[in-house]
């Protein structure tokens, strides 16, 4: 069984933490997941960073060493997660905006693997029931949240793209949105479907 990412992995630069996110299962008392689409948050000339006005309340765990959940409420409904990066002090957090759930179909061993997508940072949330009271939860070792790499994460990671954030009014040129761009329709939003791969 792969060993969780170290705390090394997520102490760097939002950017690379994300793209590198890309393709490792995110395992969860839920389920297990493979993420697909994540999004970079800067400490630095980010306006769309949670974390660009200061340390709040609700930003505090942004400014915490890298390793930890950072999960957030939005427009009074959805719950979105994130997790935290770069050293203490930075502000600096990857949104998690897609995974895909593997299913095997056991009655019919001769049929693939179905692949259920669940695509948007709420919808995500809701699926792995993550709500607030996750923020501050590990993702390191110990923890029973935590990402590895396995023997498919390297496919994943070479057909990643890069594309604007979605869903911002600020900071839009920034190509910090990493996708795998195999996966049908990834980027039209549709939420949760049935996939054959």
């Amino acid at each position: 069984m792969p060993k969780p990412l170290p705390a090394s992995f997520y102490r760097r630069p939002a950017e690379v933490v994300a793209r590198e996110l890309v393709g490792c299962v995110l395992r969860t008392p839920r389920a297990d997941v493979r993420l697909v689409e994540t999004e970079a948050y800067l400490p630095v000339d980010d306006d769309a960073c949670h974390a660009s006005r200061g340390a709040t309340p609700r930003t505090l765990p942004m400014f915490e060493a890298g390793g930890i959940l950072y999960v957030y409420f939005i427009y009074g409904m959805y719950w979105c997660s994130n997790i935290v990066v770069d050293v203490k002090g930075r502000g600096s957090a990857v949104l998690l905006r897609a995974v895909v759930v593997e299913e095997e179909h056991r009655s019919q061993s001769s049929l693939p693997l179905e692949h259920i997508l669940v695509q948007g940072p709420g919808r995500l949330s809701r699926y792995l029931a993550f709500d607030g009271s996750y923020t501050g939860r590990s993702v390191l070792k110990g923890s029973d949240i935590t990402v590895v790499q396995d023997q498919f994460t390297a496919d994943y990671q070479n057909r990643i793209v890069a594309t604007p954030r979605i869903g911002i009014s600020v900071a839009k040129d920034l190509l910090l949105r990493f996708v795998d761009e195999s996966i049908p329709h990834a980027y039209n939003g549709k939420g949760i479907r049935r996939l054959r791969r």
